[in-house]
């Protein structure tokens, strides 16, 4: 991803670039990119103005009308082929064909991660808000014993537990049995982004 450059691809020989210019003026609504995701021979692309779909086969790029125009923060295909995207203070969730198959509303907060853990649980960060979960078919809150904004979700390593990257605790280690909270170094600091590790 590329702020104001578009999508670029390495393909082994040349650097392939997808953005919006004189010669293709809406290729994309807007070359701001903020987030990708792969499904099989698609990339999901999300922008600071709607998402799309570039099919590797022929490169082709499709939009998802749903969230046109819209600015999305974050795309997670799940372990059940889903689709997950934000998109102001909606979560839109597709099936593996890229058709949506609900909207969830959550509250007044904007939605900045998504994160699915090894035990197939979605879970979501709000900006200047707190943590929810997807439990009984929606997103509803989730315990947050921490005076400081979540603002990216990870799986820890060792097993079980989540790393919650802060504005100003740094990164925290969750339980999500009960909540609880321990402090990781340092304690003061401010974590946007998290290493995510993908099998």
């Amino acid at each position: 991803t590329h702020i104001e450059g578009g999508v670029c691809r390495d393909d082994g020989r040349q650097m392939l670039v997808f953005r919006s210019d004189a010669d293709h003026p809406d290729l994309l609504g807007g070359n701001d990119v903020d987030c990708m995701a792969e499904e099989g021979q698609r990339i999901i692309i999300g922008s600071f103005h709607g998402a799309y779909i570039l099919d590797k086969r022929d490169y082709s790029i499709s939009r998802l009308a749903e969230v046109d125009d819209k600015r999305v923060d974050d795309i997670v295909v799940a372990s059940d082929g889903h689709w997950w995207l934000t998109a102001n203070k909606k979560i839109y969730e597709y099936d593996g064909d890229g058709r949506l198959l609900k909207t969830h509303a959550c509250g007044d907060k904007y939605i900045n991660r998504l994160h699915e853990d090894c035990h197939q649980q979605m879970w979501a960060s709000q900006w200047n808000g707190g943590l929810l979960k997807f439990d009984g078919g929606k997103f509803v809150d989730a315990p947050w014993p921490v005076d400081a904004a979540p603002t990216d979700i990870s799986d820890d390593a060792t097993g079980g537990a989540l790393l919650i990257g802060t504005i100003g605790r740094g990164v925290v280690r969750y339980q999500p049995a009960d909540g609880t909270i321990e402090q990781t170094v340092p304690s003061d600091s401010i974590c946007i982004f998290l290493f995510r590790s993908h099998e």
